[in-house]
């Protein structure tokens, strides 16, 4: 999976880190839709579909790295794209941004154990 060039398009950014959370690479996936999710929100604002993959796929990471027992790496995710989408000026009673908090929040910690 070859990487965008620095300036590349939130679009190709997404599809990136997709690839890349398809292929269980989810540090590297974390990374990259990290990124996309930045560029989205400096671009065309959190209510624009790239915006919205790049939270919708977080989410995905989330619940991977949950499996895998990484569960404080799981949490950070919303963390950071809390910080992100501050750092774009984003209000955080945007539609979108809220949208999008609103998954990586319920995937931000582990799931209760089973109760049989």
């Amino acid at each position: 999976i070859e990487a965008p060039a620095e300036d590349a398009p939130p679009a190709e950014l997404v599809k990136y880190g997709i690839a890349l959370q398809r292929a269980q690479r989810y540090a590297e996936a974390r990374a990259a839709l990290l990124r996309a999710l930045r560029a989205s929100l400096r671009g065309d604002g959190a209510s624009c579909r790239d915006a919205e993959l790049a939270y919708e796929h977080l989410s995905y990471v989330q619940v991977a790295l949950h499996r895998l027992g990484q569960s404080a790496e799981a949490e950070a995710v919303l963390h950071e794209a809390v910080a992100e989408a501050d750092a774009a000026g984003v209000p955080a009673d945007n539609d979108g941004r809220r949208a999008g908090e609103r998954g990586l929040r319920a995937n931000a910690f582990p799931p209760p154990p089973l109760r049989l």
